[in-house]
């Protein structure tokens, strides 16, 4: 069920068009695994750098057997970082979704800041005195500096 609905979510996502439902078990020409063999991709999605090479595919209809024998080796863990890679290799959307958090952060940091500011000079009762320059500095610090 999960990866029926992870191929939809990806079909819709993607900027290059996968195949739904399909498996990494296929026959490939020599021209498209050198191709393959040249990307320096660490974690490769093989279903997606196959469509994204460009290369004319055609899909072959079978009728699986269930498991006879042995434990499905592929964790949870493991798909969900299959997932996850596959996601941010084939679509633009986490790059500008964590654009847009990130835009979003630096604004709250600087109307903050500009609130401490306020305080300290023009509220009687600051309930930050003393330490305005501190929070201003904490709310821009970067903490993988």
């Amino acid at each position: 069920m999960t990866a029926y609905a992870f191929y939809r979510v990806l079909r819709h996502l993607a900027d290059v068009e996968i195949p739904t439902d399909t498996g990494d078990f296929c026959l490939m020409d020599r021209q498209v695994v050198d191709l393959l063999n040249a990307m320096p991709e660490r974690n490769r999605y093989i279903r997606g750098l196959r469509a994204w090479v460009g290369f004319r595919q055609t899909a072959v209809l079978y009728k699986r057997d269930p498991r006879f024998a042995g434990e499905v080796k592929y964790t949870f863990s493991k798909s969900l970082a299959l997932a996850i890679s596959s996601l941010v290799s084939f679509s633009r959307v986490p790059l500008r979704l964590s654009t847009y958090l990130g835009l979003g952060a630096a604004a709250v940091s600087l109307f903050m800041a500009v609130l401490v500011i306020y305080w300290r000079f023009f509220a009687a009762k600051s309930p930050l005195t003393g330490f305005a320059t501190i929070t201003v500095v904490i709310f821009f610090w970067e903490p993988y500096n």
